[in-house]
């Protein structure tokens, strides 16, 4: 509620098949209430993966300091100060109960135990027909999965393997688009979610099919080193080398990317 009262930009809600269909429900009416577009159902964190860089880096929810982050953040007193300034409670407000008493470590505890390890095509056809906007899944990888989700009435689907960050060896996005696609047939909108990291990247992404693409973690860094600016700074970059590398591929719009611009397994005729 509290972004969508913030402007007038396209809102998309993003949540789970909760053990609680009940509260399942409730997050998709808010969502309704206030305005949002569309719902994006994620689909692949049944459980949480093993994380191995979390663990090294000392990540944990709720955030703990360990010596070292301390340390490092010694060296960068102005950023600091700025987030110590800046940086809002965290209180995960789509789930805190009202007069509970919850502390942030019991609430990020309950909050990890919500989502349903078991949910299956039958749940998502039912919050189908709760949710009346758009509705899209998030970590689509498999091309039978992909039209499953076309049958069951599903408008979008988001090819991503959770940042690398869920299970080990699993397909990269960008592998696994054209599956997808091809399973498709145009029958919803098939977006490319991870492994983003420059504009040519994206460039070979709707070249090989993809409607758009979404990008996370280049976001994320600018608004850590220079919050909102930060944040335009980074797509930004993004813009610029998108049209940098449409242009030297002689491509004057979007609409003329397509498969013919890519180097496949054999050689250029």
């Amino acid at each position: 509620e509290h972004i969508a009262a913030t402007g007038s930009a396209p809102l998309w809600m993003q949540t789970y098949i909760y053990k609680d269909r009940n509260l399942t429900r409730e997050i998709a009416d808010r969502a309704a209430a206030s305005g949002y577009d569309a719902l994006v159902v994620t689909v692949d964190t049944q459980r949480v993966g093993n994380r191995e860089r979390d663990v090294i880096n000392g990540f944990t929810i709720p955030p703990r300091l360990s010596p070292g982050e301390v340390a490092r953040m010694a060296f960068k007193l102005p950023w600091l100060m700025r987030m110590w300034r800046e940086i809002p409670k965290i209180t995960f407000g789509n789930y805190r109960r009202e007069g509970s008493g919850e502390d942030l470590t019991a609430l990020a505890t309950r909050m990890l135990s919500l989502p349903d390890p078991g949910f299956a095509w039958r749940d998502i056809e039912w919050l189908r027909g709760v949710w009346k906007g758009p509705l899209l899944l998030k970590g689509v990888l498999h091309p039978a999965d992909a039209a499953e989700a076309v049958a069951n009435g599903v408008d979008g689907m988001l090819v991503s393997n959770h940042g690398g960050r869920q299970l080990d060896g699993a397909a990269a996005a960008l592998n696994a688009l054209p599956g997808v696609v091809e399973a498709v047939d145009g029958r919803a909108a098939v977006l490319l979610d991870g492994g983003l990291r420059r504009g040519s990247h994206v460039v070979k992404a709707l070249a090989m099919g993809a409607d758009c693409c979404l990008i996370g973690r280049a976001q994320l860094w600018g608004l850590a080193a220079g919050g909102e600016a930060g944040v335009a700074h980074a797509l930004e970059i993004f813009r610029r080398e998108i049209d940098l590398a449409m242009s030297l591929s002689g491509l004057a719009t979007v609409g003329d990317i397509g498969p013919e611009i890519l180097l496949r397994d054999k050689a250029m005729k």
